[in-house]
């Protein structure tokens, strides 16, 4: 039932949430033809999804939160991509961050023309990073600094922390060098010393 359980990953672009997608995973969810044929490409089983959602899920809604609007909607939409090719990406992880990105800035783009028609004058002020407000200033500073950062450095950084890629993966998401991640990496990881209680810490290697 893995192949067939995992074709009913497609069904979940009809919902609002990818808890969605661990229902039809687990076969708790009836699949249709047009997913079960989708899945006849990548041969994707329910076991490597749900290790894909575990694994990078949260992280990959953060990345992609940094430009759109509705994050969710993007990693799924890449979830959606990934197990409809017909081969599958060499590697999967960094590829999903690609297309997760791609898709948050054509977000974010509809998004501020949506805003210009409407003549609305508001800046934008979704949250990207929501640190939790019962723990301490700490947190609140940290996330404020992170925000400070540019696009660059900040998906840098996001990816490497939160999402736990490696320079090679981060390298091929950004299509920059090894060396220019890792630069750029230490590089933001200064400017948030920087802007931090001298006492913060930020180390990696």
């Amino acid at each position: 039932m893995g192949r067939e359980t995992a074709a009913g990953v497609l069904i979940f672009k009809r919902s609002n949430n990818i808890q969605s997608i661990r229902r039809v995973a687990a076969g708790r969810d009836p699949l249709d033809g047009r997913a079960a044929a989708a899945m006849m490409n990548g041969e994707w089983t329910a076991d490597e999804l749900s290790r894909i959602l575990d694994a990078h899920g949260a992280a990959l809604r953060l990345f992609a939160a940094q430009w759109s609007p509705s994050p969710e909607d993007c990693v799924q939409d890449a979830l959606v991509k990934l197990i409809s090719l017909r081969e599958r990406p060499s590697r999967a992880v960094p590829w999903l961050y690609r297309v997760v990105r791609n898709r948050a800035v054509s977000q974010q783009r509809s998004w501020f023309r949506r805003k210009r028609r409407e003549r609305n004058a508001a800046s934008r002020t979704a949250a990207w990073f929501e640190p939790d407000l019962s723990a301490d200033n700490d947190g609140r500073t940290a996330a404020e600094a992170l925000a400070k950062l540019d696009d660059a450095e900040r998906a840098i950084v996001v990816a490497r922390i939160w999402g736990g890629l490696s320079f090679d993966e981060i390298a091929e998401v950004e299509r920059i060098s090894r060396s220019a991640a890792h630069r750029r990496y230490h590089e933001a990881l200064d400017a948030l010393r920087r802007m931090l209680d001298p006492a913060s810490s930020f180390t990696d290697t």
